[in-house]
Formats: C-alpha cells, sequence, structure tokens
C-alpha cells in the first residue's frame, strides 16, 4: 500500500530540525544528519560511518519513490546494541559498536492532511500485526493490498486488548457489544434463524399485528394436525350430522341436575340406561319388563302373551300367584306364527308361590327374534289359583 506522509508531516519534520539547529546547547554536542534511503549503504542512513556518530545525533530520511509526494522518517542515534530492524532500527554498516538509529515518536496537539489527491487522509501502510507498547495506542490498516480494516490496538499495563473498528468487507466477530437499532441511521438486516438463539424467548405479540399473547401461541403445542382440518371435522351447533357415534358423559351412577343434561348409566343389569333431565333427572332404563294377568289358570293353560317388535334379549323371569299351592310353568319362544314354540330356559320350570319367585338364573333360550311370540306354558297347577301373574325383563339387541 503506497504510504504518503503529507507535506505536513514535512513541514514537522523540518520544524523540529530547526529546532535543534537553533538551539546553542544541542548543536554544541550533536549533528544533525540527511539521507535519502534507509538501508543500502552509500548515501543512505546505514551508510553514515559509525566512527563520525555520536550518541544523540538526529537524521532525517527523506524518500523518493518516483512520486511527487517524498516520504519522511525521523531518527535519533542511541548507544544500545539493539538488532537491527528496518525501519524501526537502523545499525551503521561501519563502525556501529553500540550505535543504533531509532525511529522517533512525532507528538503533536493535532494532525490534519492538506488535500494531496482530492480527498482529505492519511496512508498508512499495511501490517499484517501489530502489538503496542504497555500503556500505548496504535491506529493501523491490518489486512492485504485489496482488503484491510483499520484496527486500533490498545495494550493497558501487561494485559493487551485489541479494539476493531470495522470499516471494510470483512467478517468479525463481536464480542460485549450492545446495537441501539433504534438510533438514527442504525439498522440491523440479515438476521437469519440460524442467528437466533433458542433462548431468545421472543414473545408471541412481536409476531404480525401483536394480538395474539404468548400462552394463547403455545396452545398449538398441543395440536396433533393440521387445525382447520380440525375445525372442519366439528359437528355444527345446529343440526349437527353425526356418522359415527355419539359419546356422552358416562359413568356408575352419574349426574344429571340441570335441564338439558344426559348421561350413560354404566351400572350393571337393571340400573344401566340414559339419564336425563327435564323438570327433573329420570332414567331412561335398558332393561324392560313386560307382566301379564292369566285368570284361573289351569294345567291345559298356554297362553300367547306377548309379540316382539325387535330382536331382544330376555334376562330374568317371574312369578306369583293369588291362592292355591302352586303353578309349575315357564316361558316360551313361538315363531311369527305363534307355532312351533320352545322353552326358553330347558334346565327346569318355575314353581309359582304367593311370593315371588325368579328362575334360576341362567336362561339357556334368550334370544328373542324380531317378530316372534312368547308364550306362558302351564305345566301343572295345585289348589285353586284366583290369578298368576308371569313377567319377564329384557334388552332390546343393537341391530348391525
Amino acid at each position: 500500500m503506497k504510504k504518503y506522509l503529507t507535506s505536513l508531516f514535512i513541514i514537522f519534520s523540518l520544524l523540529a530540525t530547526c529546532s535543534l539547529l537553533l538551539t546553542g546547547k544541542a548543536v554544541a554536542a550533536n549533528k544533525f544528519w540527511w539521507a535519502s534511503c534507509r538501508t543500502g549503504g552509500g548515501d543512505c542512513l546505514d551508510g553514515i560511518d559509525g566512527a563520525d556518530l555520536t550518541a544523540g545525533d538526529g537524521a532525517i530520511v527523506m524518500t523518493d519513490a518516483g512520486s511527487n509526494t517524498p516520504v519522511i522518517y525521523e531518527y535519533r542515534l542511541h548507544a544500545s546494541s539493539t538488532a537491527e530492524s528496518d525501519p524501526i532500527v537502523i545499525a551503521p554498516d561501519s563502525n556501529p559498536g553500540t550505535l543504533r538509529w531509532h525511529l522517533v515518536s512525532a507528538f503533536a496537539v493535532s494532525f490534519q492532511s492538506p488535500s494531496v489527491d482530492g480527498s482529505n487522509r492519511i496512508d498508512l501502510a499495511i501490517n499484517s500485526s501489530r502489538s503496542p507498547a504497555a500503556g500505548k495506542s496504535e491506529l493501523y490498516p491490518e489486512g492485504t493490498s485489496t482488503t484491510s480494516r483499520y484496527k486500533m490496538s490498545n495494550q493497558v499495563a501487561s494485559a493487551a486488548t485489541e479494539h476493531t473498528i470495522v470499516g471494510a468487507d470483512t467478517i468479525d466477530t463481536f464480542t460485549n457489544k450492545t446495537f441501539d437499532a433504534d438510533g438514527t441511521g442504525n439498522s440491523i438486516s440479515n438476521i437469519e434463524n440460524a442467528d437466533i438463539k433458542s433462548a431468545a424467548a421472543i414473545d408471541a405479540t412481536k409476531i404480525a399485528d401483536g394480538t395474539v399473547t404468548s400462552a394463547e401461541f403455545q396452545y398449538i403445542n398441543s395440536l396433533a394436525s393440521n387445525a382447520q382440518d380440525q375445525i372442519n371435522l366439528k359437528a355444527a351447533k345446529a343440526d349437527p350430522v353425526f356418522t359415527g357415534s355419539l359419546a356422552l358423559p358416562q359413568g356408575a351412577n352419574p349426574t344429571t341436575d340441570a335441564a338439558g343434561e344426559m348421561a350413560v348409566d354404566t351400572s350393571a343389569g337393571a340400573g344401566g340406561g340414559i339419564r336425563v333431565y327435564t323438570d327433573a333427572a329420570y332414567t331412561i332404563p335398558v332393561w324392560q319388563t313386560q307382566c301379564f294377568t292369566i285368570k284361573g289358570p289351569t294345567a291345559t293353560d298356554d297362553y300367547r302373551v306377548w309379540r316382539s317388535a325387535q330382536n331382544i334379549t330376555i334376562r330374568a323371569a317371574h312369578c306369583v300367584q293369588v291362592g292355591g299351592t302352586n303353578v309349575i310353568g315357564h316361558f316360551d319362544e313361538c315363531d311369527a306364527n305363534g307355532a312351533n314354540c320352545a322353552t326358553i330356559d330347558s334346565t327346569a320350570d318355575m314353581t309359582c308361590l304367593t311370593t315371588n319367585v325368579n328362575d334360576d338364573g341362567a336362561l339357556s333360550n334368550g334370544t328373542i327374534d324380531a317378530g316372534d311370540y312368547i308364550q306362558w306354558h302351564t305345566t301343572s297347577v295345585s289348589g285353586t289359583i284366583t290369578e298368576l301373574i308371569v313377567c319377564f325383563d329384557y334388552t332390546v339387541d343393537q341391530v348391525n
């Protein structure tokens, strides 16, 4: 990178030289030297014989690399044995002894760069790396001849800390920095999904128009599939049409205590049914009962007492009589014409008494087809029976 220390720097250097020349004490003991190059012998700075030099001498090297703007270096001669490191330290080629030219630091209240090429600037040489002395700061470009960045390097005490000012198209990592996106002229762009940390916990009100809260947004977490598809499957409130079974609240002895409530009582046997609340709580039982009264039955009496409109299953049979000793008999299933009757329990008749009697609890043929008749078959009668009451409990089968 081409280096310019502009006419300001030249003037500053000449003023420093005049100061040395005009100070009688300094001139009496030291000399000020002029050279056109740093190294290479001859007219260069290292070409001055060490035998002619005294520690404290000063020198200006003004080089011209073919342009109209020279480059100036200012040196002070020290009695040291520091190894030569151009341009910082330069040793005389002849009789160097312990004498070394050391590049000096320049101090001023301010620096101004006049317009040399149409823009006010100071061009700095490229450095691949810098490490300032303790308590010092340096501003220098770092990179290559085509891509560089300006770096402020600062070392305080023994701890080195670098602060980078990004002014080029390089990729830089920032640590412990705060960016005010609301500041005048500030903006943050090119943020992608991978740049957002999982712990960012972005509030849902920052999405869309901000009317959805984080709690509401979190409800989506419980969805098993597309929300709209699930909504489309919901029945309408008015005149809904169901394509499958309807699941009502259910359990043993459920409570219905408000108008319009329904529930399924899953209690076994005669306790099961549909509980509803109209003007009060009621149950529609799944077990139904049919009873018939036979006046003055005799042993020859068989009575078709009922016809079933549905497929049913007889669950239990009962009987009780008025007067006499007993009546022995049972229920039969007959066909749709009331003929070809067969007992619903092949193991035993019931012996009816003046107190209620139940069947043996195991009806072997309790399934009755829709349209068939039910018959009471009297096997025998003992004593004078005023009347016989026979009953059976049944449930209506599902038609699949």
